[in-house]
Formats: C-alpha cells, sequence, structure tokens
C-alpha cells in the first residue's frame, strides 16, 4: 500500500498520522483527549505509545488517502 500524506493539516483527534518517534517512522491512529496524547494502533496485538513529553517525537503528516496496488505483476 502506499499512503498519501499531507504535512500541512494539522492533526486531530482520531486522524491516521505519520510519526517520527526516536529516529523511527510510525503509522498510527492520534488519540487526543483530555491533555493525553497517544498512538492506536488498529491491530490490538500492539499496546498504545503514550506521547509524554520525555518523548521525541514529531507528527511528521496526517494520512489523506491510501493506494492499494492490486496487480502484483
Amino acid at each position: 500500500d502506499r499512503l498519501i500524506v499531507d504535512r500541512s493539516i494539522d492533526p486531530r483527534h482520531n486522524d491516521i498520522v505519520i510519526v517520527v518517534c526516536d529516529g523511527s517512522y510510525i503509522v498510527k491512529r492520534l488519540f487526543q483527549r483530555s491533555g493525553i496524547q497517544s498512538l492506536i494502533s488498529d491491530n490490538t496485538d500492539y499496546s498504545p505509545l503514550d506521547l509524554t513529553t520525555g518523548s521525541d517525537f514529531l507528527i511528521w503528516g496526517v494520512v489523506t488517502g491510501i493506494l492499494r496496488i492490486t496487480c502484483t505483476r
């Protein structure tokens, strides 16, 4: 799959975002409520990642679309 990302959009609660965290790129859903920010995976096998002030993270952009490749040739 290919993601279409808009870096000019301000991320909001429940957006799918690209985050650079400790030097790695992560794609997760943004949770923002009552001053809490965390990244939630749609796959329940992964735990939420809290975005605390001690973490080195940058919300790089908001996913606005997904292109799915269907032909394998």
